[in-house]
């Protein structure tokens, strides 16, 4: 029988007590879940699974020992004890996620037990005390499997590598084996099952600070199994990576988040980061209870830290100095772009681009269909729709008087609130008006919050079930583009899984929705530069013109946000044509109409095109729901709120529906009006603000391209660099090219300086020595030699040697026959002066003829640097005209279909919606369904061209009508921008 520090019969539980290994083996007796509760607390028992096994065990034995349900009046009392029981053991270590799962299973079969018919507290009891044990058997089972599937895993990545060997050395951290599971272990498993097939040449362990787990317990079982082990300190694991002797690292895990990332025993993301440096697997061997898929990454994981003293004392002795703070996490977490793969029980969880999904691993898996059915018993209290439950075990929803309970519960957001004392006196309000969410203000004597949360369904339609993962997405969102463009994203203060909730900055009045705000009559003239400046921010940041392949995938991985994708799909791109359940619009006024779009062929291949280009086109991260209905503005500031649509996407879908919103305003306006009130200068700024955003959208994410292109893999420096950066390569390589001149020794100076040398010493000796007449004949010739080659050879290019030959030929000669004139005394004079001449011509003529060599040379290479600076820079220009005409054309076909929805489909906007009269709001909503109609079909040229269409469609001789104000006074909005690239 293998290593168990588990010993379970009916009644009874025992725990091997770890604290006390390797040297002395001691079993504790557990008859009560609070006796559980302090030995998971204090260590007796550790490991995610060994955990989950013993908390559950530990209340079988007390319910068993009890009274096996006597003890209990009825049914409904057993259920409503163990629940209790479960919430309070789960308490003892909250980062164990298996926990927490084993928590909520037992919590749902209680509460089945007792529904069930002729019910009674014994047949609960009985119920929960099976699955307990089950799932002591299970644990098992899944260990085994875990074991083969990390092996299969290991060699697969060790051939990918070319590095697979015969017999492998595996490097593990803290204690996965049996002491931490129920049996067999899961990274020690995979250590095990390695050795049972034979491959195992040597198993490391690291001593584990500051526990030890490592050196007390896995060497104990290493040794307990006979397997080849060395136990190395924490700090050795580099240099044995680095000498060869690790070709892979398994470890286990506490909790996964659903990105991949990993927490764990603290010192596992160094090995991560280590086995990463030199190309060492590096994997994390997990049941698939430990994958939490509501958790969106790992700094979302609550981090338990341990007391000082394990660091500050050794076997009960002092070892550090009084008074030194210390910093003791039990976890770190590991990023998910450091590991190879999650291996479970069901198989591998393969790593994507640096990123996992593990929602999708768990849903092809039938992991997540399991749990919606487990959860059907935790429905939701408060605003829950009868027969709507959640999907998320343990989910509450909240309502007005649990909000404030449940911020006074976590210090941090009471804080921003006041004292809890004064909790009573807090002031909540639910002001969700939107499609989706419950949104509550709360209000203290110290400051306000905002508190949103998802409930699994539609809001304005209770009866079409929704995903709460969204609050995830948006939280995530909120997070990535307040990072971005803190100006314009409101900061996200706190994020629940289990309850779908955020806690963000509350926008203080006189902040209002934008949308309400429009149709009450409002004018914001710095709005459309604060959405560009947030578009550009955002969408730009996120692409991968701005990003590496590497990272780019990684955020386009953890943005896929299939669910709501959906719902966006459905609902803009295929329901407006057809006859969708949930489409409505203003009958029978616009019957004629709608049943013309709905047999509109042209339109329903444009927006079957534009749904393949939603989907299929992820360039950036989208806000993916960015209408004047979620941005809070005041005069002076602009915040996007209400990103649950999130996702990477194209990035003209977010122009297009914030286009498409100002135009449905601007076709709306006419119903608001009056004789009275013509809304004359809103009307303007409505008209103007179109052509503002897009064009200054469009100006700041071409200057952001042009300041940053070069950190993007779209369009690499080598290809389209910046002009700026090819003129300093320019300059640097000419610098380059004369440096090696001036410098270093050549060929030439040696010549010059021989030369100038010997002239030199033949000029001495001919002015100290008598000078023959040969001499000086010699001195004849070579001038008149140079004279001749000035006036025969072609040296028009060359006019510099031409006449330096020609003057110092010249000269020599004058000298030479004034030589021939004098006494010899005096022909030395005249000797010495020719070779000086020479001597300086002979230096010259190399010294130009070198200047003009580097000269051209540097030239020639800053002519083809600017060359390339120039061609790289036409390049440049022509990427950009194309991406951003591409973007233009998608923009407004993409904002027709948003206006077609909100007029024919569902979730009508308050713009049409607030004018009572059904004519009146006919006629509005018709100029604006054909206009849409057009922007899904048509081209238009320029932004100008699209609002002069737009004012072109209100003017169909209907009633009412309102003039489009053309005075400079009326242009409200108006912002004098050029157009960087008019597609």
């Amino acid at each position: 029988m293998g290593l168990q520090a588990i010993q379970y019969e009916r009644g009874r539980l025992k725990l091997l007590d770890q604290r006390r290994l390797p040297l002395e083996e001691t079993w504790l007796s557990i008859d009560s879940v609070e006796a559980a509760w302090s030995a998971i607390k204090d260590m007796v028992v550790r490991g995610a699974p060994a955990i989950a096994i013993a908390a559950a065990l530990a209340l079988a034995t007390e319910l068993v020992a009890s009274g096996s349900g006597r003890q209990f009046s009825s049914a409904d009392a057993a259920a409503q004890h163990i629940k209790k029981q479960l919430d309070y053991l789960v308490t003892s270590r909250p980062t164990a996620v298996n926990l927490s799962d084993a928590a909520q299973k037992l919590s749902l079969i209680a509460t089945k037990a007792a529904e069930a018919r002729k019910a009674d507290a014994s047949s609960v009891v009985l119920t929960v005390v099976d699955k307990c044990e089950i799932m002591l058997k299970e644990d098992v089972q899944a260990n085994k499997a875990i074991g083969q599937h990390g092996l299969k895993g290991i060699r697969k990545a060790l051939q990918a590598r070319n590095q697979l060997k015969d017999k492998m050395q595996i490097l593990t951290h803290c204690n996965t084996g049996s002491l931490a599971t129920a049996e067999y272990g899961t990274a020690l498993g995979v250590v095990r099952a390695t050795a049972e097939a034979g491959s195992l040449q040597r198993a490391y362990c690291t001593e584990t600070r500051p526990y030890n787990q490592g050196a007390r317990l896995t060497a104990y079982e290493l040794m307990h199994d006979g397997l080849p082990a060395t136990l190395i300190c924490d700090s050795a694991a580099a240099a044995l990576m680095a000498q060869g002797k690790v070709d892979a690292v398994v470890v286990g895990a506490d909790r996964v988040a659903a990105n991949g990332d990993t927490a764990n025993k603290i010192g596992t993301y160094s090995l991560a980061v280590l086995a990463q440096h030199h190309n060492i697997p590096f994997f994390v061997a997990a049941p698939t209870t430990t994958l939490d898929p509501n958790l969106p990454a790992g700094s979302d994981i609550t981090i338990e830290h341990r007391p000082s003293r394990e660091v500050t004392h050794f076997q009960g002795k002092q070892v550090a100095p009084d008074g030194i703070d210390v910093w003791n996490p039990c976890f770190d977490v590991t990023p998910a772009t450091l590991i190879e793969g999650v291996i479970t029980e069901r198989g591998l969880l393969p790593n994507r681009n640096g990123a996992f999904d593990v929602p999708a691993f768990m849903r092809d898996q039938g992991l997540l269909d399991e749990a919606t059915k487990q959860a059907e018993a935790n429905g939701m209290d408060g605003n829950a729709a009868p027969g709507i439950q959640s999907t998320i075990p343990g989910f509450q929803a909240l309502d007005i008087e649990s909000v404030k309970d449940y911020l006074a519960e976590r210090d941090e957001l009471a804080a921003h609130l006041g004292p809890k004392e004064t909790k009573s006196s807090w002031q909540v309000q639910e002001v969700g008006d939107g499609n989706i969410n419950f949104v509550y203000i709360v209000n203290g004597p110290q400051g306000a919050l905002c508190l949103k949360q998802g409930l699994p369904f539609v809001r304005i339609a209770q009866d079409w079930p929704l995903t709460q993962d969204r609050v995830r997405y948006e939280a995530d969102a909120l997070r990535q583009q307040h990072s971005l463009c803190p100006e314009h994203v409101p900061a996200l203060y706190h994020f629940d899984a289990q309850n779908a909730l955020i806690v963000m900055q509350y926008l203080p009045p006189p902040h209002v929705i934008l949308r309400k705000a429009i149709v009450q009559g409002a004018i914001y003239p710095k709005l459309a530069g604060h959405i560009a400046h947030f578009l550009a921010q955002t969408l730009f940041h996120t692409s991968l013109i701005a990003l590496s392949t590497s990272k780019y995938r990684v955020l386009a991985e953890r943005f896929r946000n299939g669910d709501m994708c959906r719902l966006t799909e459905q609902v803009i791109f295929t329901d407006p044509y057809h006859a969708a359940p949930v489409n409505s619009h203003t009958t029978p006024h616009l019957d004629q109409l709608v049943h013309s779009l709905r047999s509109d062929t042209q339109a329903k291949l444009a927006a079957s095109s534009l749904k393949a280009k939603f989907i299929e086109r992820s360039q950036a991260l989208l806000h993916g729901d960015m209408h004047t209905g979620s941005l809070m503005v005041t005069q002076d500031t602009t915040y996007a709120i209400d990103a649950e649509f999130a996702v990477y996407g194209p990035i003209a879908f977010d122009v297009g529906k914030f286009l498409a919103n100002l135009l449905l305003a601007f076709f709306a306006l006419d119903g608001h009006s009056t004789g009275a009130k013509t809304r004359s200068k809103q009307r303007s700024w409505l008209y103007q603000a179109v052509v503002d955003v897009w064009q200054m959208f469009q100006k700041e994410f071409l200057q952001l391209w042009d300041e940053h292109s070069h950190k993007g893999d779209a369009y690499p420096a080598a290809l389209f660099g910046g002009s700026e950066q090819q003129r300093q390569q320019a300059h640097q390589a000419c610098v380059l090219a004369l440096k090696p001149f001036f410098q270093q020794p050549s060929f030439f100076t040696v010549v010059v300086s021989l030369h100038g040398m010997w002239s030199g010493v033949l000029a001495a000796k001919c002015f100290f020595q008598q000078v023959s007449f040969s001499t000086l004949l010699s001195c004849i010739m070579c001038a008149y030699l140079r004279r001749l080659l000035a006036t025969t050879l072609m040296l028009h290019r060359f006019p510099w040697l031409r006449d330096s030959l020609l003057i110092s030929g010249h000269v020599s000669i004058t000298l030479a026959q004034k030589g021939f004139r004098c006494p010899d005394a005096n022909r030395r004079v005249f000797s010495a002066a020719v070779h000086v001449i020479n001597s300086f011509w002979f230096t010259a003529f190399h010294w130009g003829i070198a200047q003009r060599y580097l000269v051209r040379r540097a030239c020639s290479i800053h002519a083809i640097a600017g060359a390339d600076s120039r061609s790289c820079r036409v390049f440049s220009q022509a990427a950009q005209e194309t991406f951003m005409a591409e973007v233009f054309v998608d923009a407004l076909k993409f904002g027709g279909a948003v206006m077609i929805r909100r007029i024919v489909g569902i979730a009508h906007v308050d713009d049409f919606r607030d004018i009572k009269d059904d004519n009146i709001r006919a006629v509005v909503e018709e100029r604006a369904l054909r206009f849409g109609r057009r922007l899904l079909l048509e081209q238009f040229d320029t932004i100008n061209d699209v609002v002069q269409q737009a004012e072109k469609q209100r003017h169909d001789g209907k009633k009412p009508f309102f003039d489009l104000s053309t005075s400079s006074a009326d242009r409200i909005g108006s912002h004098s921008v050029a157009t960087a690239v008019e597609p």
